[in-house]
């Protein structure tokens, strides 16, 4: 980590704020996207300084800075390239350095610098939320896709030989459609723009299909007939245009429905749970926090599962049960290395509960019901004088203290301190698959038992500050600078 030193001198202060923008931060858009808790983006940022120290992060405040600039300069380049090859270029006097050139030869200058950037920067699997800073996969990648286009666009061939006045009529053309290759920077330009403003995919989608329709006109209204045969054909012409528009416009559409369908469904869930909380005129707070948790549980995309189970055979179902959960019996310490049938019968049993912070999991004297596994997030124990004893994070077992003694109620309270993605498994259904199998009950009670210990040193700690005694104790023995204090102190009694 990048720890401040008061002493340093101002050039280190400047390498040191400059590199903090090229580190990993929770106020870039998609953070959370990649990153479920604060536990994980803080591992994100030690696997950065094992691993990627050399490159910058792509979840970083100068990732974000730099796509934001190259969005407005690649709409810019794309533009002045056309204005000039269209507009102002004439062929038949082309020895001369117009405005436009020079305003490309800038533009030019910065792609050259997004070149050696896009070198050095990490890049997003979006498919596999997966982040990348290995520097020889970041240029493969690099390579593979943009590189070439990025390097025909960012010479500024044209320029120099407007420069050495070497052009001709036969070399203008090539040089003047380099800038071209640039064009295939849209898809990147509407990537980012999303990134940056935040908007739905279907806006991306409908300037898409708007630019289609623009360009899909027959263009018949420019010529003028006089003749019976020619306003017939025309008008057959037309007539089959406008069925070409009419198709192309279903097909884009059916094409649209069938890649968005998730997210439209998740829009319209999103629109009846407005319409609801509107009805009932939520406070501004609950209903944030209603989109929290829709925005969190769906992931903004939203389909039935049950359809999509219902037509395979159990025995599939159960693979596809222990496969979805596979990370959290990897991740969960006291599910490990159970048997795979066994495994999958507590999957099956295994009931989803989401968290957002500050909600309450159970309170003291609430009936003990269920045990809970933390798949991300964080959760914090209190005790019953409300003291914060510990966290629960990824992969810990919290809830099974009943198991450990005879009572049914709570004697401690659970917090969500973020977004906490659990598992909950009643005590019903543990002690059915402790008939088949002893070894998950028996880890449970081990782990509790550990925790309960600490919590209850923890509180005997507390009670042993607050006692009166032991304070005046404290002060006499604090009041001999001769004395020792094994002496007259030993577990807060005189000795």
């Amino acid at each position: 980590m990048l720890i401040k030193n008061p002493n340093a001198s101002w050039c280190s202060r400047v390498c040191r704020a400059i590199h903090k923008q090229i580190l990993i931060s929770e106020r870039h858009p998609l953070i959370f996207d990649y990153l479920r808790s604060y536990l994980a983006l803080g591992e994100e940022r030690r696997r950065y300084f094992l691993e990627g120290r050399s490159v910058i992060h792509p979840l970083s405040m100068f990732s974000l800075f730099w796509k934001s600039l190259m969005i407005f300069v690649n709409l810019a380049h794309i533009v002045t390239s056309s204005l000039r090859f269209c507009i102002i270029t004439d062929p038949y006097n082309m020895l001369y350095i117009e405005d436009c050139d020079v305003i490309l030869l800038v533009i030019q200058v910065i792609c050259l610098i997004d070149i050696i950037i896009c070198f050095n920067i990490g890049f997003l699997e979006s498919e596999s939320a997966l982040i990348v800073l290995d520097r020889s996969r970041i240029a493969r990648a690099y390579v593979c896709s943009f590189w070439l286009p990025d390097l025909m666009s960012a010479v500024p061939v044209s320029f120099l030989l407007l420069i050495v006045r070497a052009r001709s009529r036969k070399d203008m053309l090539i040089p003047d459609l380099l800038p071209f290759a640039r064009g295939v920077r849209i898809f990147t330009i509407l990537d980012d723009l999303k990134t940056l403003l935040q908007v739905q995919r279907s806006i991306c989608a409908t300037f898409k299909l708007c630019s289609i329709l623009r360009t899909s006109g027959t263009g018949f209204n420019m010529f003028l007939t006089y003749h019976e045969t020619e306003i017939v054909v025309n008008s057959f012409i037309m007539l089959l245009g406008a069925m070409f528009k009419m198709y192309s416009l279903v097909y884009w559409l059916k094409t649209y429905m069938t890649v968005y369908n998730s997210t439209l469904r998740y829009q319209e869930l999103l629109d009846q749970v407005e319409k609801f909380m509107s009805h009932h005129q939520f406070p501004v707070p609950l209903m944030r926090r209603l989109r929290d948790y829709y925005r969190y549980r769906f992931q903004e995309h939203y389909y039935k599962e049950s359809v999509a189970l219902g037509y395979l055979s159990a025995q599939l179902q159960d693979e596809i049960r222990l496969n979805t959960y596979q990370i959290l019996a990897d991740k969960v310490e006291v599910l490990q290395n159970l048997p795979p049938a066994f495994l999958g019968r507590v999957m099956g049993y295994l009931e989803l509960e989401i968290f957002l912070p500050d909600d309450l999991v159970f309170h003291v004297g609430d009936f003990s019901k269920h045990v809970y596994f933390i798949y991300t997030g964080t959760l914090a124990l209190y005790t019953v004088k409300g003291v914060e004893a510990m966290h629960f994070e990824d992969g810990d077992c919290a809830g099974g203290l009943a198991l450990l003694t005879s009572s049914t109620r709570r004697v401690t309270t659970l917090v969500a301190l973020e977004i906490t993605h659990t598992y909950r498994l009643s005590f019903e259904h543990l002690r059915e698959l402790s008939e088949l199998n002893k070894a998950l009950l028996d880890r449970i009670k081990m782990e509790t038992f550990k925790r309960f210990t600490q919590v209850t040193h923890l509180e005997d700690l507390i009670l042993l500050e607050e006692s009166p005694t032991v304070k005046d104790n404290i002060v006499r023995v604090s009041t001999l600078p001769t004395a020792k204090p094994s002496k007259f102190l030993i577990h807060g009694t005189p000795h």
